[in-house]
């Protein structure tokens, strides 16, 4: 799994695009975790599976939401993308 995000801290100041690759796992409360210690101001970022910059962006499984203080904040969290953000993305594509 791959994220991205634009971390508000510094030195980036929300203008530097980053990303975490390594595995993800289902993690408590209906989310997905990964291995990642991008600062505070990426949430929202997505986590495209497959990504692969030559061939496209993958499939969009979570948006970052968190990371866990308890861990040292060096894992990210994002909730799983169900059905109802299929039918949101279904109707924006009809818009």
């Amino acid at each position: 799994m791959t994220s991205f995000g634009c971390p508000a801290s510094r030195p980036q100041h929300g203008e530097e695009l980053l990303y975490c690759a390594g595995p993800a796992k289902a993690a408590p409360a209906d989310e997905w975790q990964m291995p990642c210690d991008v600062a505070g101001g990426a949430s929202g970022g997505p986590w495209p599976a497959g990504f692969d910059a030559s061939t496209g962006p993958g499939t969009l499984v979570p948006v970052s939401s968190h990371s866990d203080a308890l861990d040292g904040g060096t894992s990210m969290f994002g909730p799983v993308l169900g059905a109802q953000a299929r039918k949101a993305y279904e109707r924006a594509q009809r818009a």
